[in-house]
């Protein structure tokens, strides 16, 4: 099953201010998600309702599966020391 990816307006913002070469692998990432979601560093968010991250580097990006609809919405993408913050 091929996922649709969705960015959120503040993942786009987050994502945009990520140093090059940081935001290619993020980028390449993001789209082996819609193809390849068992087969990368993701993991379930504990406490966090239906949220998943994506380990890429020091960079954590935060996602929501939708099972029904077959997406994918990117929430955050941020670096490890600010991901787990409140």
């Amino acid at each position: 099953m091929a996922w649709k990816i969705l960015m959120a307006p503040r993942a786009t913002r987050q994502l945009a201010a990520v140093p090059e070469p940081d935001r290619s692998a993020i980028d390449g990432q993001i789209d082996r998600l819609a193809t390849e979601l068992h087969h990368l560093d993701i993991k379930k968010l504990r406490g966090s309702g239906a949220e998943w991250r994506l380990r890429v580097g020091d960079w954590r990006v935060r996602f929501q599966l939708n099972n029904a609809a077959g997406t994918i919405e990117i929430t955050r993408v941020e670096r490890r020391d600010q991901a787990y913050r409140s």
